[in-house]
């Protein structure tokens, strides 16, 4: 059975989240098709291509994934386990408080980096395989109070003047972080309406969202060095989130640059993408235009 990644879609809609979140509990779809070789040395045995599956244990802790990969997913098959975005985020329990990241760091709301990378460990040993959810095009909106605030791992940011000085890239490569001016500030930071111009809709405020730039050099290394550091980590994949809202060009940039940074081809990295498509939205932000880089749904 395929079922499509519909959580981003609906997330929109804070009234849902409930049943949103008992959904994707139980949801698989049909596995990647690329990274399907069960890690070096576990001795996992190999299933048939098309019996391959994938669970997405959406807002699910680290450590109950990482249990459930040898109690269920591991013994009943399950090949990939996708997992909510790692990232450190704002504080707050609803489900959508994860895709507003102050920083890129692994300390979340549903665990430490100490335990991210125990579970991925556990769940490869098992032979799952971890598929990221990433959040690569916005910070934080209006919903989070005005001045300075800190994030779930203590990181401060302020979402009035567009300061987070948690994004610095791996070896502390931008020890300022980012500011104001590493985010489009299209039509004054107004948040997007027109979803038929596409300039608008890649570089205005998703839900009044801080929009990174990601035409710049310095974004792209700070998100291709998070890439990097998750796939050095063994997550074999990755979903990438709200991704008709950054221009085609620049997230084949960002996942080459990771590609390179690990030694790898970037064709050999899974790299599913969320590009809604609406045929009465701009041509530019259609599913065809990032068919290039990876799969889409």
């Amino acid at each position: 059975m395929v079922i499509q990644h519909m959580h981003t879609a609906f997330r929109r809609t804070a009234g849902i989240s409930v049943a949103l979140a008992t959904l994707c509990a139980g949801m698989v779809i049909a596995a990647p098709n690329a990274a399907n070789a069960a890690p070096a040395g576990t001795g996992s045995p190999q299933l048939p291509k098309a019996t391959r599956i994938q669970m997405i244990a959406f807002q699910q802790t680290w450590n109950t994934i990482a249990e459930e990969c040898w109690r269920t997913y591991g013994p009943e098959g399950i090949r990939y386990v996708e997992v909510s975005p790692p990232q450190e985020s704002i504080r707050g329990t609803p489900w959508r408080t994860s895709y507003q990241p102050v920083s890129y760091r692994l300390d979340s709301k549903l665990g430490t980096e100490a335990e991210f990378k125990a579970m991925v460990e556990q769940c490869n040993a098992a032979g799952v395989g971890i598929i990221a959810d990433v959040v690569l095009n916005q910070t934080t909106g209006s919903d989070v109070a005005a001045g300075e605030q800190t994030g779930v791992a203590g990181t401060r940011y302020n979402g009035t003047t567009g300061d987070y000085p948690g994004f610095t890239g791996e070896s502390n490569r931008y020890p300022d972080g980012v500011t104001a001016a590493d985010f489009h500030d299209y039509n004054n930071g107004a948040s997007i309406s027109d979803y038929k111009n596409q300039q608008e809709v890649q570089e205005g405020r998703l839900s009044s969202m801080w929009d990174f730039d990601t035409s710049s050099e310095k974004v792209r290394q700070i998100q291709s060095d998070y890439l990097a550091k998750l796939y050095n980590m063994g997550v074999q994949g990755f979903r990438m989130d709200a991704v008709k809202h950054i221009n085609n060009e620049d997230m084949k940039a960002i996942k080459d640059q990771m590609a390179r940074k690990v030694g790898t081809s970037a064709d050999d990295i899974y790299w599913i993408q969320e590009v809604i498509g609406n045929a009465n939205e701009a041509p530019g932000i259609q599913p065809r235009n990032y068919l290039g880089t990876g799969t889409v749904t």
